[in-house]
């Protein structure tokens, strides 16, 4: 199969999936910070679900639906996952390169981020929840990111949507 186009049917197959089994989410990370404008490679889908571990019927639905799509996540890993609040991969069976990064709503950032996303079309015709600029900025800068990547996403989404940020909320979120 062509690489050409991988992450993209990536996207489109998590997306499904994720509505076929009727969680809620929010896609975050690079895939956010492309959108506002600091366009980079990434090998990973990172994605915000509103799961916990006793929502085991929507997780079976899940892990069915992108097992189905060749994305390989094991129920007890997300289960152990999301009890243990931290991320849990799932992995592109067609590359072996792509990967879906998920976490639970773990955080109040994390809350927020989900309160306020936002419905966006991508790759022409794909309907997502995506994070504003302003929780994309806060998340870039919580400690233990701060990476070189974060910063050069930080600075483009300031300078792409300058104009249009909402002050406010950033002074609310630091």
């Amino acid at each position: 199969m062509s690489e050409i186009g991988a992450f993209e049917r990536l996207i489109r197959r998590t997306v499904h999936c994720l509505n076929e089994a009727s969680i809620d989410y929010c896609i975050v990370g690079a895939i956010a910070a492309s959108y506002y404008g600091s366009v980079r490679s990434t090998e990973d889908l990172d994605v915000i679900v509103d799961l916990s571990f006793k929502n085991t019927d929507q997780i079976k639905n899940l892990t069915n639906c992108l097992h189905s799509s060749n994305i390989e996540l094991i129920k007890e890993d997300m289960l152990q996952g999301l009890l243990e609040k931290s991320h849990i991969t799932a992995f592109d069976t067609q590359t072996y390169f792509y990967r879906v990064d998920f976490k639970g709503v773990y955080s109040s950032l994390d809350r927020v981020t989900m309160s306020n996303k936002v419905k966006i079309t991508i790759l022409d015709d794909l309907d997502i929840w995506l994070t504003t600029p302003e929780l994309q900025i806060t998340a870039k800068l919580l400690p233990g990111m701060r990476s070189e990547k974060d910063i050069t996403d930080v600075k483009n989404i300031l300078l792409n949507y300058k104009e249009s940020l909402d002050l406010k909320v950033l002074k609310q979120l630091a």
